[in-house]
């Protein structure tokens, strides 16, 4: 399996692990992994992720975030993801996320975060998420919305 679909496919199993629901409704086809990577890409909804390296980047953001953040996928993909957040928001932001490491899973999050013009907007009931490889070694985190506005 390609990379991106393998990516996608933990991503997605690891959400329904830790809410016990799927994030996307995708009918059981031949090429099932492709289309659920397609539909993920193109849901309303935000659906973020970084590595879990010290300072983790991202490495997947669907076309939604890509919006919201107005940046290209070669702009956000590889970025610190502590740079979607303001520096006055970034230590609030990294508790959350170490707070979601312990628990696996969390949802009810708020915060603030910044787009690449610098323009601060606030996230609503967000659900953050760990990313679970076959091995079920933890490789990242996600995050996922539908609520956000202009600050």
């Amino acid at each position: 399996m390609p990379k991106k679909l393998e990516l996608t496919d933990q991503l997605l199993q690891s959400y329904k692990n830790a809410f016990g629901k799927p994030l996307l409704i995708c009918p059981d086809v031949d090429d099932y992994h492709r289309l659920q990577s397609q539909e993920l890409f193109i849901l309303k909804k935000i659906v973020i992720a970084h590595d879990k390296q010290d300072d983790p980047c991202l490495i997947y953001a669907n076309a939604s975030a890509l919006q919201l953040w107005q940046m290209s996928w070669d702009e956000m993909i590889g970025m610190p993801s502590r740079q979607t957040a303001p520096k006055d928001a970034q230590r609030q932001r990294q508790a959350i996320l170490n707070k979601a490491i312990t628990k696996t899973a969390i949802k009810g999050y708020r915060g603030i975060r910044v787009n690449k013009k610098g323009e601060k907007f606030f996230i609503d009931n967000v659900k953050i998420w760990t990313i679970w490889d076959n091995d079920n070694s933890a490789i990242g985190q996600a995050a996922s919305f539908a609520s956000w506005w202009n600050i």
